[in-house]
């Protein structure tokens, strides 16, 4: 009996593992976008997901670190930013969610400590062609203008991602 009990949870605890891997797995690899702030600013940025964290890079601010995950289901990721190197020039902390627009894109969300979205980007998976800057400024934007008023309904609050 205890050796079903004992075969039961390890099975579980591998289900789960597996379950809740799945949108990293699915998506993970490099990744590209151009952000764009609530307050109009712009940025690069690039990111590596693999199925344990993500690497985070903005280039065009000269700082970088990890995305160090908190909810990893098959429709969405939703994590945790930390800046590791650049801390001048980027927010130290803040909470994240991807969730994909397809195979190729995915919609980032970035909000800070405050419960509004501060920034979103769509990157687009590296497959060694990636769209040009202004291309995916224009792309990103289009989605910014498009959620319009709605961008105020998007919850940034973990305790709401986490549905706790």
């Amino acid at each position: 009996m205890k050796q079903i009990l004992i075969l039961l949870i390890f099975s579980l605890n591998a289900s789960l593992a597996h379950a809740g891997g799945g949108f990293a797995l699915q998506y993970s690899g490099e990744w590209q976008g151009v952000g764009v702030q609530t307050d109009g600013s712009d940025w690069g940025m690039r990111a590596e997901i693999t199925q344990d964290q993500g690497v985070i890079e903005y280039p065009n601010l000269g700082c970088g670190g990890i995305w160090s995950y908190l909810d990893v289901a098959e429709s969405y990721l939703t994590g945790i930013e930390l800046i590791q190197y650049g801390l001048n020039n980027c927010i130290e902390t803040g909470n994240i969610r991807l969730q994909p627009n397809g195979l190729d894109q995915m919609l980032f969300i970035w909000c800070g400590e405050e419960d509004g979205v501060s920034a979103i980007a769509i990157l687009e998976r590296n497959q060694g062609k990636v769209s040009s800057y202004q291309t995916q400024l224009t792309t990103t934007r289009g989605v910014l203008e498009s959620l319009g008023d709605r961008i105020e309904q998007i919850s940034c609050n973990r305790q709401k991602w986490l549905g706790v």
